[in-house]
């Protein structure tokens, strides 16, 4: 019987491509009774194939910083295009052939930063570290070698890049400032373009509810994207930034309590983790005022306490707590969009 490995071997030969990987599995899926092995299973999430993949990506980071450090050094950018050259020519062989997934994750990152120096380089005729800020032209090389990068080799990682590149491409666009990253409008830039990511996340998720192909893998990265974008905006400018007062603490836990609903009804927990730093503030505040602590490290204390005992609770309670809150929801065309759930689990 052939297995995932087999698949991705026959791939990394030539023999069959990704989209006939996808499809083969989505045809065996929907032989399946019950629906899917994957349901009521984790997210999907591999980093690491084995400690040689950490080896690797070691590597290909101390070449980048190589690269890096030549090009800063002889003040040309053509040290850059030489290792977008390096780069590419690896990720034929690790990321195509040997199906390495940490360093091909380190290559999708780098490519688009080298894509971006080599334009700023050009611009500037040389590189500075200065050149690092020049505008759009260098924004569109990264979200080109991303693209390319992703057409060739079909990395779901590489949507989290490319979800990232255009975002830059977008605040360069509109004078976004990081100086003034608090204001409405900037925080009404984030959360709108982070909305937008999480419907192609959403998009990629409904086309495999199951979450057995590829495509769930890029709706995770595009989760994992979307989630600190729309999380901070909406958290800060209800809460008033602080955490500092009875009414922002409490806006902050109910706003976590919703995201942490969306969480479950989708089977993402990225809307979860990037809460849990909000969650924090608002639950060493309550802490202060009902036990009148004011010493820093009994605030610490029971704050990792209780954060702790909420993310464990979560995470074994996980596929209960859906099943609850799926069952609470009305039987409408849009459950059929979210994952479904494993009774038995």
């Amino acid at each position: 019987m052939l297995k995932q490995k087999d698949l991705e071997a026959a791939v990394a030969a030539g023999i069959i491509s990704e989209d006939q990987v996808d499809a083969l599995n989505d045809f065996a899926a929907h032989r399946r009774t019950p629906r899917g092995f994957a349901v009521g299973k984790d997210e999907r999430f591999k980093l690491l194939g084995g400690l040689n993949d950490f080896f690797v990506a070691i590597g290909v980071v101390l070449l980048g910083f190589g690269v890096w450090y030549g090009a800063a050094t002889f003040e040309t950018p053509a040290g850059f295009l030489v290792g977008i050259f390096l780069l590419w020519g690896l990720a034929e062989y690790l990321t195509a052939r040997l199906r390495l997934t940490a360093p091909s994750i380190v290559i999708a990152i780098l490519l688009p930063i080298f894509a971006w120096l080599t334009c700023a380089g050009l611009i500037h005729d040389g590189f500075t570290l200065g050149a690092i800020d020049t505008g759009i032209l260098p924004a569109l090389a990264a979200i080109a070698m991303a693209g390319v990068h992703y057409l060739r080799f079909r990395l779901p990682f590489t949507m989290a890049v490319l979800a990232i590149c255009v975002f830059v491409l977008l605040i360069k666009s509109l004078g976004f400032s990081f100086e003034h990253s608090q204001t409405s409008r900037n925080q009404a830039i984030i959360f709108c373009y982070g909305m937008a990511v999480f419907g192609f996340a959403m998009w990629f998720d409904q086309s495999d509810t199951e979450r057995l192909t590829r495509r769930a893998d890029k709706g995770f990265w595009l989760h994992a994207t979307a989630a600190p974008m729309i999380a901070h905006p909406l958290i800060s400018y209800l809460s008033g930034g602080t955490t500092g007062s009875g009414e922002a603490a409490l806006i902050v836990i109910l706003v976590a309590a919703l995201l942490a609903a969306v969480a479950l009804l989708i089977d993402r927990r990225a809307l979860v983790v990037v809460s849990l730093s909000y969650l924090a503030g608002a639950i060493t505040y309550g802490v202060t005022q009902l036990s009148n602590a004011q010493h820093a490290g009994t605030k610490a204390m029971f704050t990792l306490l209780l954060l702790g005992t909420i993310i464990i609770a979560l995470g074994v309670g996980w596929h209960q707590l859906r099943r609850i809150l799926m069952h609470a929801l009305p039987d409408t065309e849009f459950k059929s969009y979210l994952p479904p759930i494993n009774e038995g689990s």
